[in-house]
């Protein structure tokens, strides 16, 4: 199947370089769930014997789709295509409750802005040679900011069910959605599935990429989960893909924007009032 398709671009770019995947040989954003997986068991009250029993009912790794404020659906698998993926540092802030993140770009291998003021989260940036001689403040830095892979696309559950674990009549197929991976070997795997379409020679967003639950231990002992994906069959491409992917476009042009706002911001805070004016003075000029 070609990949030159019938998609609008803009600015010149391929399609491929919109969606943020390399390529081998008024807002129209649509209304996103939030996918993830569970790390920790969904339990209820379940009768056994004339017994009422707290019992685990959802388990750990199963994907939960966030469709609104007050509904949640779950299942075990899910079904994607993929539309665009973008790369961003995040660090979350116990002591603000809030996220701490840099704007979503192709890759991390420039200096981000992020919505403190600063790069990068403050996470040195380049390749770390001699791990060991770092200070153990810099060490505790770079553990605490992630790597986080940002996926948008449409997805089906194909076994929802609810938070007691009990089938649901309803279907959720097609729903646009957005996934933030930060667990290595699962940012691993969905790059194998997107590998294998491409040996197809075609595009993510023009094919099925199946998502299931892998689990592992911790040193701790407590259990994680992680996503084993697979490619799956090819799709033609439809007129309605044309808006949604200009959608997804928009919802990460709108983030950026709010973090490069939080960045001059935040950086205007920590700078001296002479320095400010200095900055506040440069103008881009156009040769």
């Amino acid at each position: 199947m070609s990949t030159e398709l019938t998609i609008n671009t803009e600015n010149g770019q391929s399609l491929a370089e919109m969606m943020g995947v390399k390529q081998t040989s008024g807002s129209s954003a649509p209304r996103t769930s939030r996918l993830s997986q569970l790390q920790t068991p969904l339990k209820s009250m379940v009768e056994v014997n004339g017994k009422k029993m707290n019992m685990e009912v959802v388990p750990v790794g199963t994907f939960a789709l966030k469709v609104s404020d007050d509904v949640t659906v779950y299942s075990d698998t899910v079904t994607i295509r993929m539309f665009l993926q973008r790369e961003q540092w995040t660090r979350w802030n116990s002591a603000t409750n809030s996220m701490e993140k840099t704007i979503l770009a192709s890759d991390l291998r420039n200096d981000l802005m992020d919505n403190q003021g600063g790069f990068n989260l403050g996470r040195p940036s380049g390749y770390i040679e001699d791990w060991n001689a770092l200070p153990e403040a810099t060490k505790d830095l770079i553990r605490s900011v992630k790597r986080t892979r940002v996926v948008y696309g449409i997805l089906t559950m194909d076994n929802p069910m609810g938070e007691d674990g009990e089938p649901l009549s309803e279907t959720y197929e097609n729903v646009p959605f957005v996934y933030d991976l930060k667990n290595t070997r699962s940012i691993k795997s969905i790059d194998a599935s997107i590998k294998a379409l491409g040996r197809k020679n075609v595009l993510p967003i023009m094919g099925n990429i199946h998502l299931s639950a892998e689990t592992d231990t911790l040193p701790n002992g407590n259990m994680y989960a992680f996503l084993a994906s697979s490619a799956g069959s090819v799709v033609e491409l439809q007129e309605e893909d044309n808006d949604t992917l200009k959608g997804f476009l928009e919802s990460v042009s709108a983030i950026n924007t709010s973090i490069s706002d939080q960045y001059y911001a935040n950086c205007d805070k920590s700078l001296s009032s002479e320095d400010a004016a200095i900055v506040g003075s440069i103008v881009d000029v156009e040769g």
